[in-house]
């Protein structure tokens, strides 16, 4: 799937691209209890580009440049901004080119 193609709301997307840039890390509370979570900003192929969401040691694991594929992923609004994340049923993983 292309990145340019992703709309709010989408499930189970699987999505590949480069990372372009990292955020700050920054400690949330959730249901599930603190956690820490960056946002990334991820390139594809076709130029589109979207927020990555990025959780606890996925921050460790990406770094800028790496080629990330997300599998089972699904597609958000926050503050107006479409954003990706591999949530709790999907996976990120760094590819090779």
């Amino acid at each position: 799937m292309n990145i340019r193609s992703l709309r709010a709301g989408m499930i189970s997307v699987t999505v590949e691209g480069v990372v372009v840039s990292k955020g700050e890390v920054r400690v949330v509370n959730t249901r599930y209890g603190a956690a820490r979570v960056c946002t990334a900003r991820l390139r594809g192929d076709d130029g589109g580009e979207v927020d990555l969401s990025l959780w606890n040691e996925q921050i460790d694991e990406v770094g800028v440049g790496d080629r990330v594929r997300i599998v089972n992923g699904y597609v958000g609004v926050w503050r107006g901004r479409l954003y990706l994340s591999s949530g709790r049923r999907g996976r990120l993983m760094i590819v090779s080119d």
